[in-house]
């Protein structure tokens, strides 16, 4: 019973890794391949420039990479055996390299200034631009990686303390349904 439990287990983990990357993959074809509409190009421009103020590209490996650590460190506090925390590693660790890829900033860049291009009028990204372009706005920019490493920590926090009650669950999920599937046989 426990070994197809923890077969299910790995079933659901590797389905959830997939759907995750596909739901990702989606949606970054579904905005890539939406049509093109005409853009301001002196809004494109401020934009560009916002986002170098920002150093949005440059912030993308690192927040990636802490997504990475948080994963990892929640599957240790899974309670798995060491061939369970070794498959399921080895499905995030690809589904990450997935999602890397599709993150990327040569797939996502265009499609962010096109989005801060619908959204906000060229004067307010000139606007924004000033305001993280001033000492107090870089301390700001600069400390955004180390921003959101924190929020993940303490997300982390929260998912270590959600996590049983899901992992409850989703063992009494699994034992109704095995014991669905007997009583058919």
């Amino acid at each position: 019973m426990k070994t197809k439990i923890n077969q299910i287990f790995k079933k659901r983990i590797s389905g959830l890794a997939v759907c995750c990357a596909a739901v990702s993959l989606f949606t970054l074809v579904s905005t890539q391949a939406a049509p093109e509409e005409t853009l301001d190009s002196e809004t494109v421009a401020a934009v560009e420039k916002f986002m170098a103020t920002m150093k949005v590209k440059e912030s993308m490996g690192p927040a990636l990479e802490g997504v990475k650590k948080m994963q990892m460190a929640m599957l240790d506090q899974q309670g798995l055996s060491e061939e369970q925390k070794i498959a399921t590693g080895k499905i995030m660790e690809a589904s990450m390299e997935e999602v890397e890829k599709l993150m990327s900033w040569e797939n996502i860049g265009s499609m962010l200034v096109r989005a801060y291009a619908q959204v906000f009028t060229t004067e307010e990204v000139n606007n924004l631009t000033e305001l993280f372009e001033t000492p107090a706005g870089q301390v700001y920019v600069n400390k955004q990686t180390e921003l959101q490493l924190a929020t993940m920590q303490e997300m982390q926090k929260i998912m270590i303390d959600i996590m049983p009650k899901i992992q409850a669950k989703t063992k009494e999920a699994v034992k109704q349904a095995l014991e669905q599937e007997a009583q058919k046989k």
